[in-house]
């Protein structure tokens, strides 16, 4: 992993509605392959739109580049304030030995109350793209990138 920092940050309009979305998604997935950004496409254009282009996008890309992104809340053993269940947190101590060292993507809210993703390794965060590097205030959802075999 290689951090790479996002070239774009969210930007409201007077009302309060989204007119620039940031590239955090693009920087993440371009540090996991260790690329520069602008060979990660800019699907945050897309993330308006009710249909999910930009997944569809990146996940072509992803495939061009032998890599597949799954979602993955395995790594919740990490982030044990996030399990409710005990036969998961149970578990959790062998899960978190078998994914140790590995590296995640985390989703959720930033402190600048978007919806944001960074990297995140044993529970830690490792990287923030965003300039500010303030982190997640909230997790929601946990992603790996797994190589095509």
């Amino acid at each position: 992993m290689i951090p790479v920092t996002q070239t774009k940050v969210n930007v409201k309009n007077s009302n309060g509605d989204t007119v620039v979305y940031g590239n955090c998604f693009a920087a993440v997935i371009a540090s996991m392959l260790e690329v520069p950004i602008t060979e990660v496409p800019n699907v945050e254009v897309f993330f308006h739109m009710s249909h999910p282009h930009w997944s569809i996008i990146m996940d072509t890309f992803l495939k061009s580049k032998g890599w597949e992104l799954w979602g993955d809340d395995r790594y919740r053993c990490f982030h044990t304030g996030l399990i409710t269940d005990q036969d998961e947190m149970d578990k959790a101590p062998e899960l978190c030995e078998q994914l140790k060292d590995s590296y995640y993507l985390a989703s959720g809210l930033s402190a600048r109350g978007v919806h944001h993703i960074c990297i995140y390794q044993n529970g830690q965060l490792v990287w923030d793209p965003h300039p500010s590097r303030e982190g997640l205030k909230t997790i929601d959802t946990f992603q790996t990138l797994e190589k095509i075999t």
